[in-house]
């Protein structure tokens, strides 16, 4: 899905329609921020490679993103990486929009789905400092969070291209 397009510097936003795999926010059940979370290393790394001819990962901008204070963790600079609470909210106008549909591949690894739609992981810092917020079934930005060692949520990754390259 477009999210957004700058027609000044030909980039759009994309995020994937899907949540695409099913995956834990971080391997271990403790205090983590985006900036070292094992999700964050997984989708710059692994994923990339997995999901992108080496032409095309060269037109996936390095992006600058906020993380909302110090409970969120240092600014970063990814190519690939899961919205904010605040631009799930700005870029997704109501709930029924939120609301995403895990592949079959999510639905192997063991994804929770209610509804035929199941939670999805953002960089944003939960309730506590080992928790990260998610959208739930329902679309409902969930700020407590979930823990980051659930393995039941998906990824539904984001990522800005260059259209001019």
């Amino acid at each position: 899905l477009i999210l957004d397009f700058n027609e000044k510097t030909k980039e759009a936003l994309l995020i994937s329609r899907y949540g695409l795999d099913c995956k834990e926010y971080h391997s271990s059940y403790n205090a983590i921020t985006w900036e070292d979370c094992d999700l964050r290393k997984w989708l710059n790394n692994d994923f990339i490679k997995l999901a992108f001819s080496e032409e095309d990962a060269k037109k996936i901008k390095l992006s600058k993103l906020k993380n909302e204070g110090t409970r969120g963790g240092n600014e970063t600079k990814d190519r690939v990486f899961c919205l904010s609470i605040d631009e799930a909210e700005q870029y997704f106008i109501s709930e029924y929009d939120r609301q995403c549909k895990p592949t079959a591949y999510a639905r192997n690894q063991g994804v929770y789905v209610f509804n035929d739609c199941c939670f999805w992981w953002l960089r944003s810092a939960g309730i506590g400092k080992s928790f990260a917020m998610i959208v739930d079934t329902n679309g409902l930005l969930f700020s407590r969070g979930n823990r980051v060692d659930y393995v039941r949520s998906v990824i539904r990754p984001a990522l800005r291209i260059i259209c001019n390259l």
